[in-house]
């Protein structure tokens, strides 16, 4: 995600901390993702305590769909 703020402040001949500020206004959780982010839920899925899931698809985005 940072990449793709960062190409798109250099786009627009800004900075790279105005092409995360113009990601993160769009986010509920208010930052950008980082690896650990999905590295979590990737965890919590090959674990056990997901055995009972099937078939689902699951959003790592800070809430980004619902702005």
């Amino acid at each position: 995600m940072k990449g793709l703020a960062e190409e798109l402040a250099e786009n627009a001949g800004k900075p790279a901390e105005w092409g995360w500020e113009q990601f993160t206004k769009d986010i509920s959780l208010g930052r950008l993702s980082e690896s650990e982010d999905v590295a979590k839920i990737i965890g919590f899925l090959a674990g056990p305590d997901s055995d009972y899931i099937t078939g689902q698809t699951i959003i790592v985005d800070g809430g980004m769909v619902f702005h």
